[in-house]
């Protein structure tokens, strides 16, 4: 009998996951924080006809744990976001408080590489803070594509309402906050990622774009299209870099684990 598992998603890491558990039987929780994420995974779910639990909503570390010991799965994963360092520690630290085996699903990099660095093209920052900073030593139109949550840390860069283009999911809680940092229709763009390099390319020609912002997404977050696109357009890139290092494993090396017969391969 498969065991029990408990995943907290978001990304596409954890959708391909999520579909691994619904084909393979196992009894699954699944956790992710917006409305729009609980879509994506059940627009599968009526594909495949799974009957994974679908939890919706934020959690800080008490509820996590709460939900563990309630569902008692045999082993938690971590496929948030590369950059949601808070949520992977609240995740980790619940699991350790219930004695419950934890794994962290890991997002292979995407080195930018050295050619955009002579070309003065490329900087990394260590946080949207250092990024904003950076870019109020500048001028030009920026697009920002590291989510609706950063952009209130570039309110106060100088011509904010003017100089950024947002690219944000299309939700509309995400939608109401970047016009109520003042940005307006024109500034404002809803879509679903990953982007190839042709629509890249064309929303920064679209909008004149002299930079563009980024955090360092890997191939499965359309990095490496990004940088193309920029070098196409002549936009110079500014990379949010990666919280810390981790230790974990990728989506294939999780299903392996997951298929393991011995149970103690969990731990």
């Amino acid at each position: 009998m498969k065991q029990k598992v408990m995943l907290f998603a978001g990304t596409t890491e954890g959708r391909l996951l999520y579909e691994f558990l619904e084909a393979e039987g196992f009894k699954a929780m699944v956790f992710v924080t917006t409305a729009y994420g609980e879509q994506l995974l059940s627009h599968g779910k009526e594909e495949t006809g799974g009957t994974a639990r679908i939890h919706t909503g934020c959690l800080d570390r008490e509820e996590m744990e709460e939900q563990m010991k309630a569902y008692a799965p045999a082993l938690v994963i971590d496929a948030t976001h590369p950059y949601a360092s808070a949520a992977t520690e609240n995740i980790r630290e619940a699991s350790s408080r219930v004695h419950i085996p934890y794994i962290r699903v890991l997002r292979a990099s995407c080195p930018a590489g050295d050619k955009n660095r002579e070309a003065e093209k490329l900087t990394e920052v260590e946080d949207i803070g250092s990024a904003a900073a950076w870019l109020e030593h500048t001028g030009g139109n920026i697009l920002v594509t590291t989510g609706s949550k950063e952009l209130k840390e570039l309110r106060t860069l100088t011509g904010f309402k003017e100089r950024v283009y947002a690219r944000i999911l299309p939700i509309p809680a995400m939608l109401e906050k970047c016009m109520e940092l003042g940005l307006d229709g024109r500034h404002i763009i809803c879509m679903q990622g990953p982007f190839s390099e042709e629509m890249n390319y064309a929303m920064l020609k679209e909008v004149d774009a002299a930079f563009l912002l980024t955090k360092e997404s890997g191939a499965a977050g359309g990095f490496p299209e990004k940088l193309a696109a920029a070098q196409r357009a002549g936009a110079a890139v500014v990379i949010i870099k990666r919280p810390g290092q981790e230790e974990g494993y990728s989506v294939e090396q999780v299903k392996k684990i997951l298929l393991a017969k011995d149970e103690n391969s969990y731990g």
